[in-house]
């Protein structure tokens, strides 16, 4: 077996004078050496500030998040005040009673059992203190049950029911003297409806719808005054009964009365 042979690694390269296995180190297969001075800055980052939490003091109830305080605040105060201030002014004002109340004025002279129009009266203003004395509205188309001067407010016991709605338009006014019985004791007042019986020696001569207008007289006069208002046609066909007939009221209670 031949001797054992040393292998010497040189140190060095003896032509270059370097240390073997140095020299340029060659790129990578496929690749390519990149400079790190030739790469683009990284943008810098922001961080969001992270509010700080304040630790309630001692007796402080926190507020949820996301929850309002119920602490009023001035312009709240004031906004109460205000709507406190308005309410209180509206129930002033709706107690509150008017000075003065709407009247009908009488435009002209006008005589009892007066057929009242549009032109014979016009509007006009009285105390507040006596609306209930004066005539409701409307009106118009009422009869006047006693002489109204010019200038004169009309009054409650100036202006009969509203007739017209029970008999019709075509209306004429009678009157009757009659026993205190026959008015019911005093019972009948303006705007019965009635059925008027017409007899003379014991013998019907006429029965006609009527309704009362007014009663007058009283003790210790023995004979009270009826007057009524009939039909215009039934009183014209009846005019021997309405004339010399004694009246005799029969009232029916279910009977539909002038509306007031």
């Amino acid at each position: 077996m031949p001797p054992d042979e040393h292998l010497e690694t040189p140190d060095a390269d003896a032509a270059s004078g370097r240390p073997l296995g140095e020299g340029p180190v060659p790129a990578p297969v496929g690749g390519r050496i990149v400079d790190l001075d030739s790469l683009p800055e990284a943008p810098a980052v922001e961080h969001a500030a992270v509010p700080r939490q304040r630790t309630p003091d001692a007796g402080t109830r926190p507020v949820a998040p996301g929850r309002p305080s119920r602490r009023a605040g001035p312009l709240s105060r004031y906004l109460l005040v205000l709507a406190v201030v308005g309410v209180g002014a509206a129930i002033y004002l709706t107690a509150r009673q008017p000075d003065t109340v709407a009247v009908f004025v009488a435009t002209r002279d006008l005589p009892a059992y007066h057929v009242i129009t549009a032109d014979d009266v016009t509007l006009g203003t009285r105390d507040a203190g006596e609306a209930e004395k004066y005539a409701d509205l409307p009106v118009e188309g009422r009869l006047s049950l006693k002489p109204i001067a010019r200038d004169q407010p009309l009054r409650r016991g100036d202006v009969a029911p509203d007739v017209a709605q029970v008999l019709g338009d075509d209306l004429t006014v009678h009157g009757f003297e009659v026993s205190p019985a026959t008015v019911l004791g005093g019972a009948l007042q303006p705007g019965h409806r009635i059925q008027l019986l017409l007899v003379r020696d014991r013998r019907v001569l006429a029965r006609l719808d009527a309704v009362v207008l007014s009663v007058t007289g009283g003790d210790p006069a023995p004979t009270r005054t009826l007057v009524v208002a009939l039909r215009a046609r039934d009183a014209k066909a009846n005019e021997v009964a309405v004339g010399t007939g004694t009246a005799v009221v029969l009232r029916d209670p279910a009977a539909a009365d002038a509306p007031a």
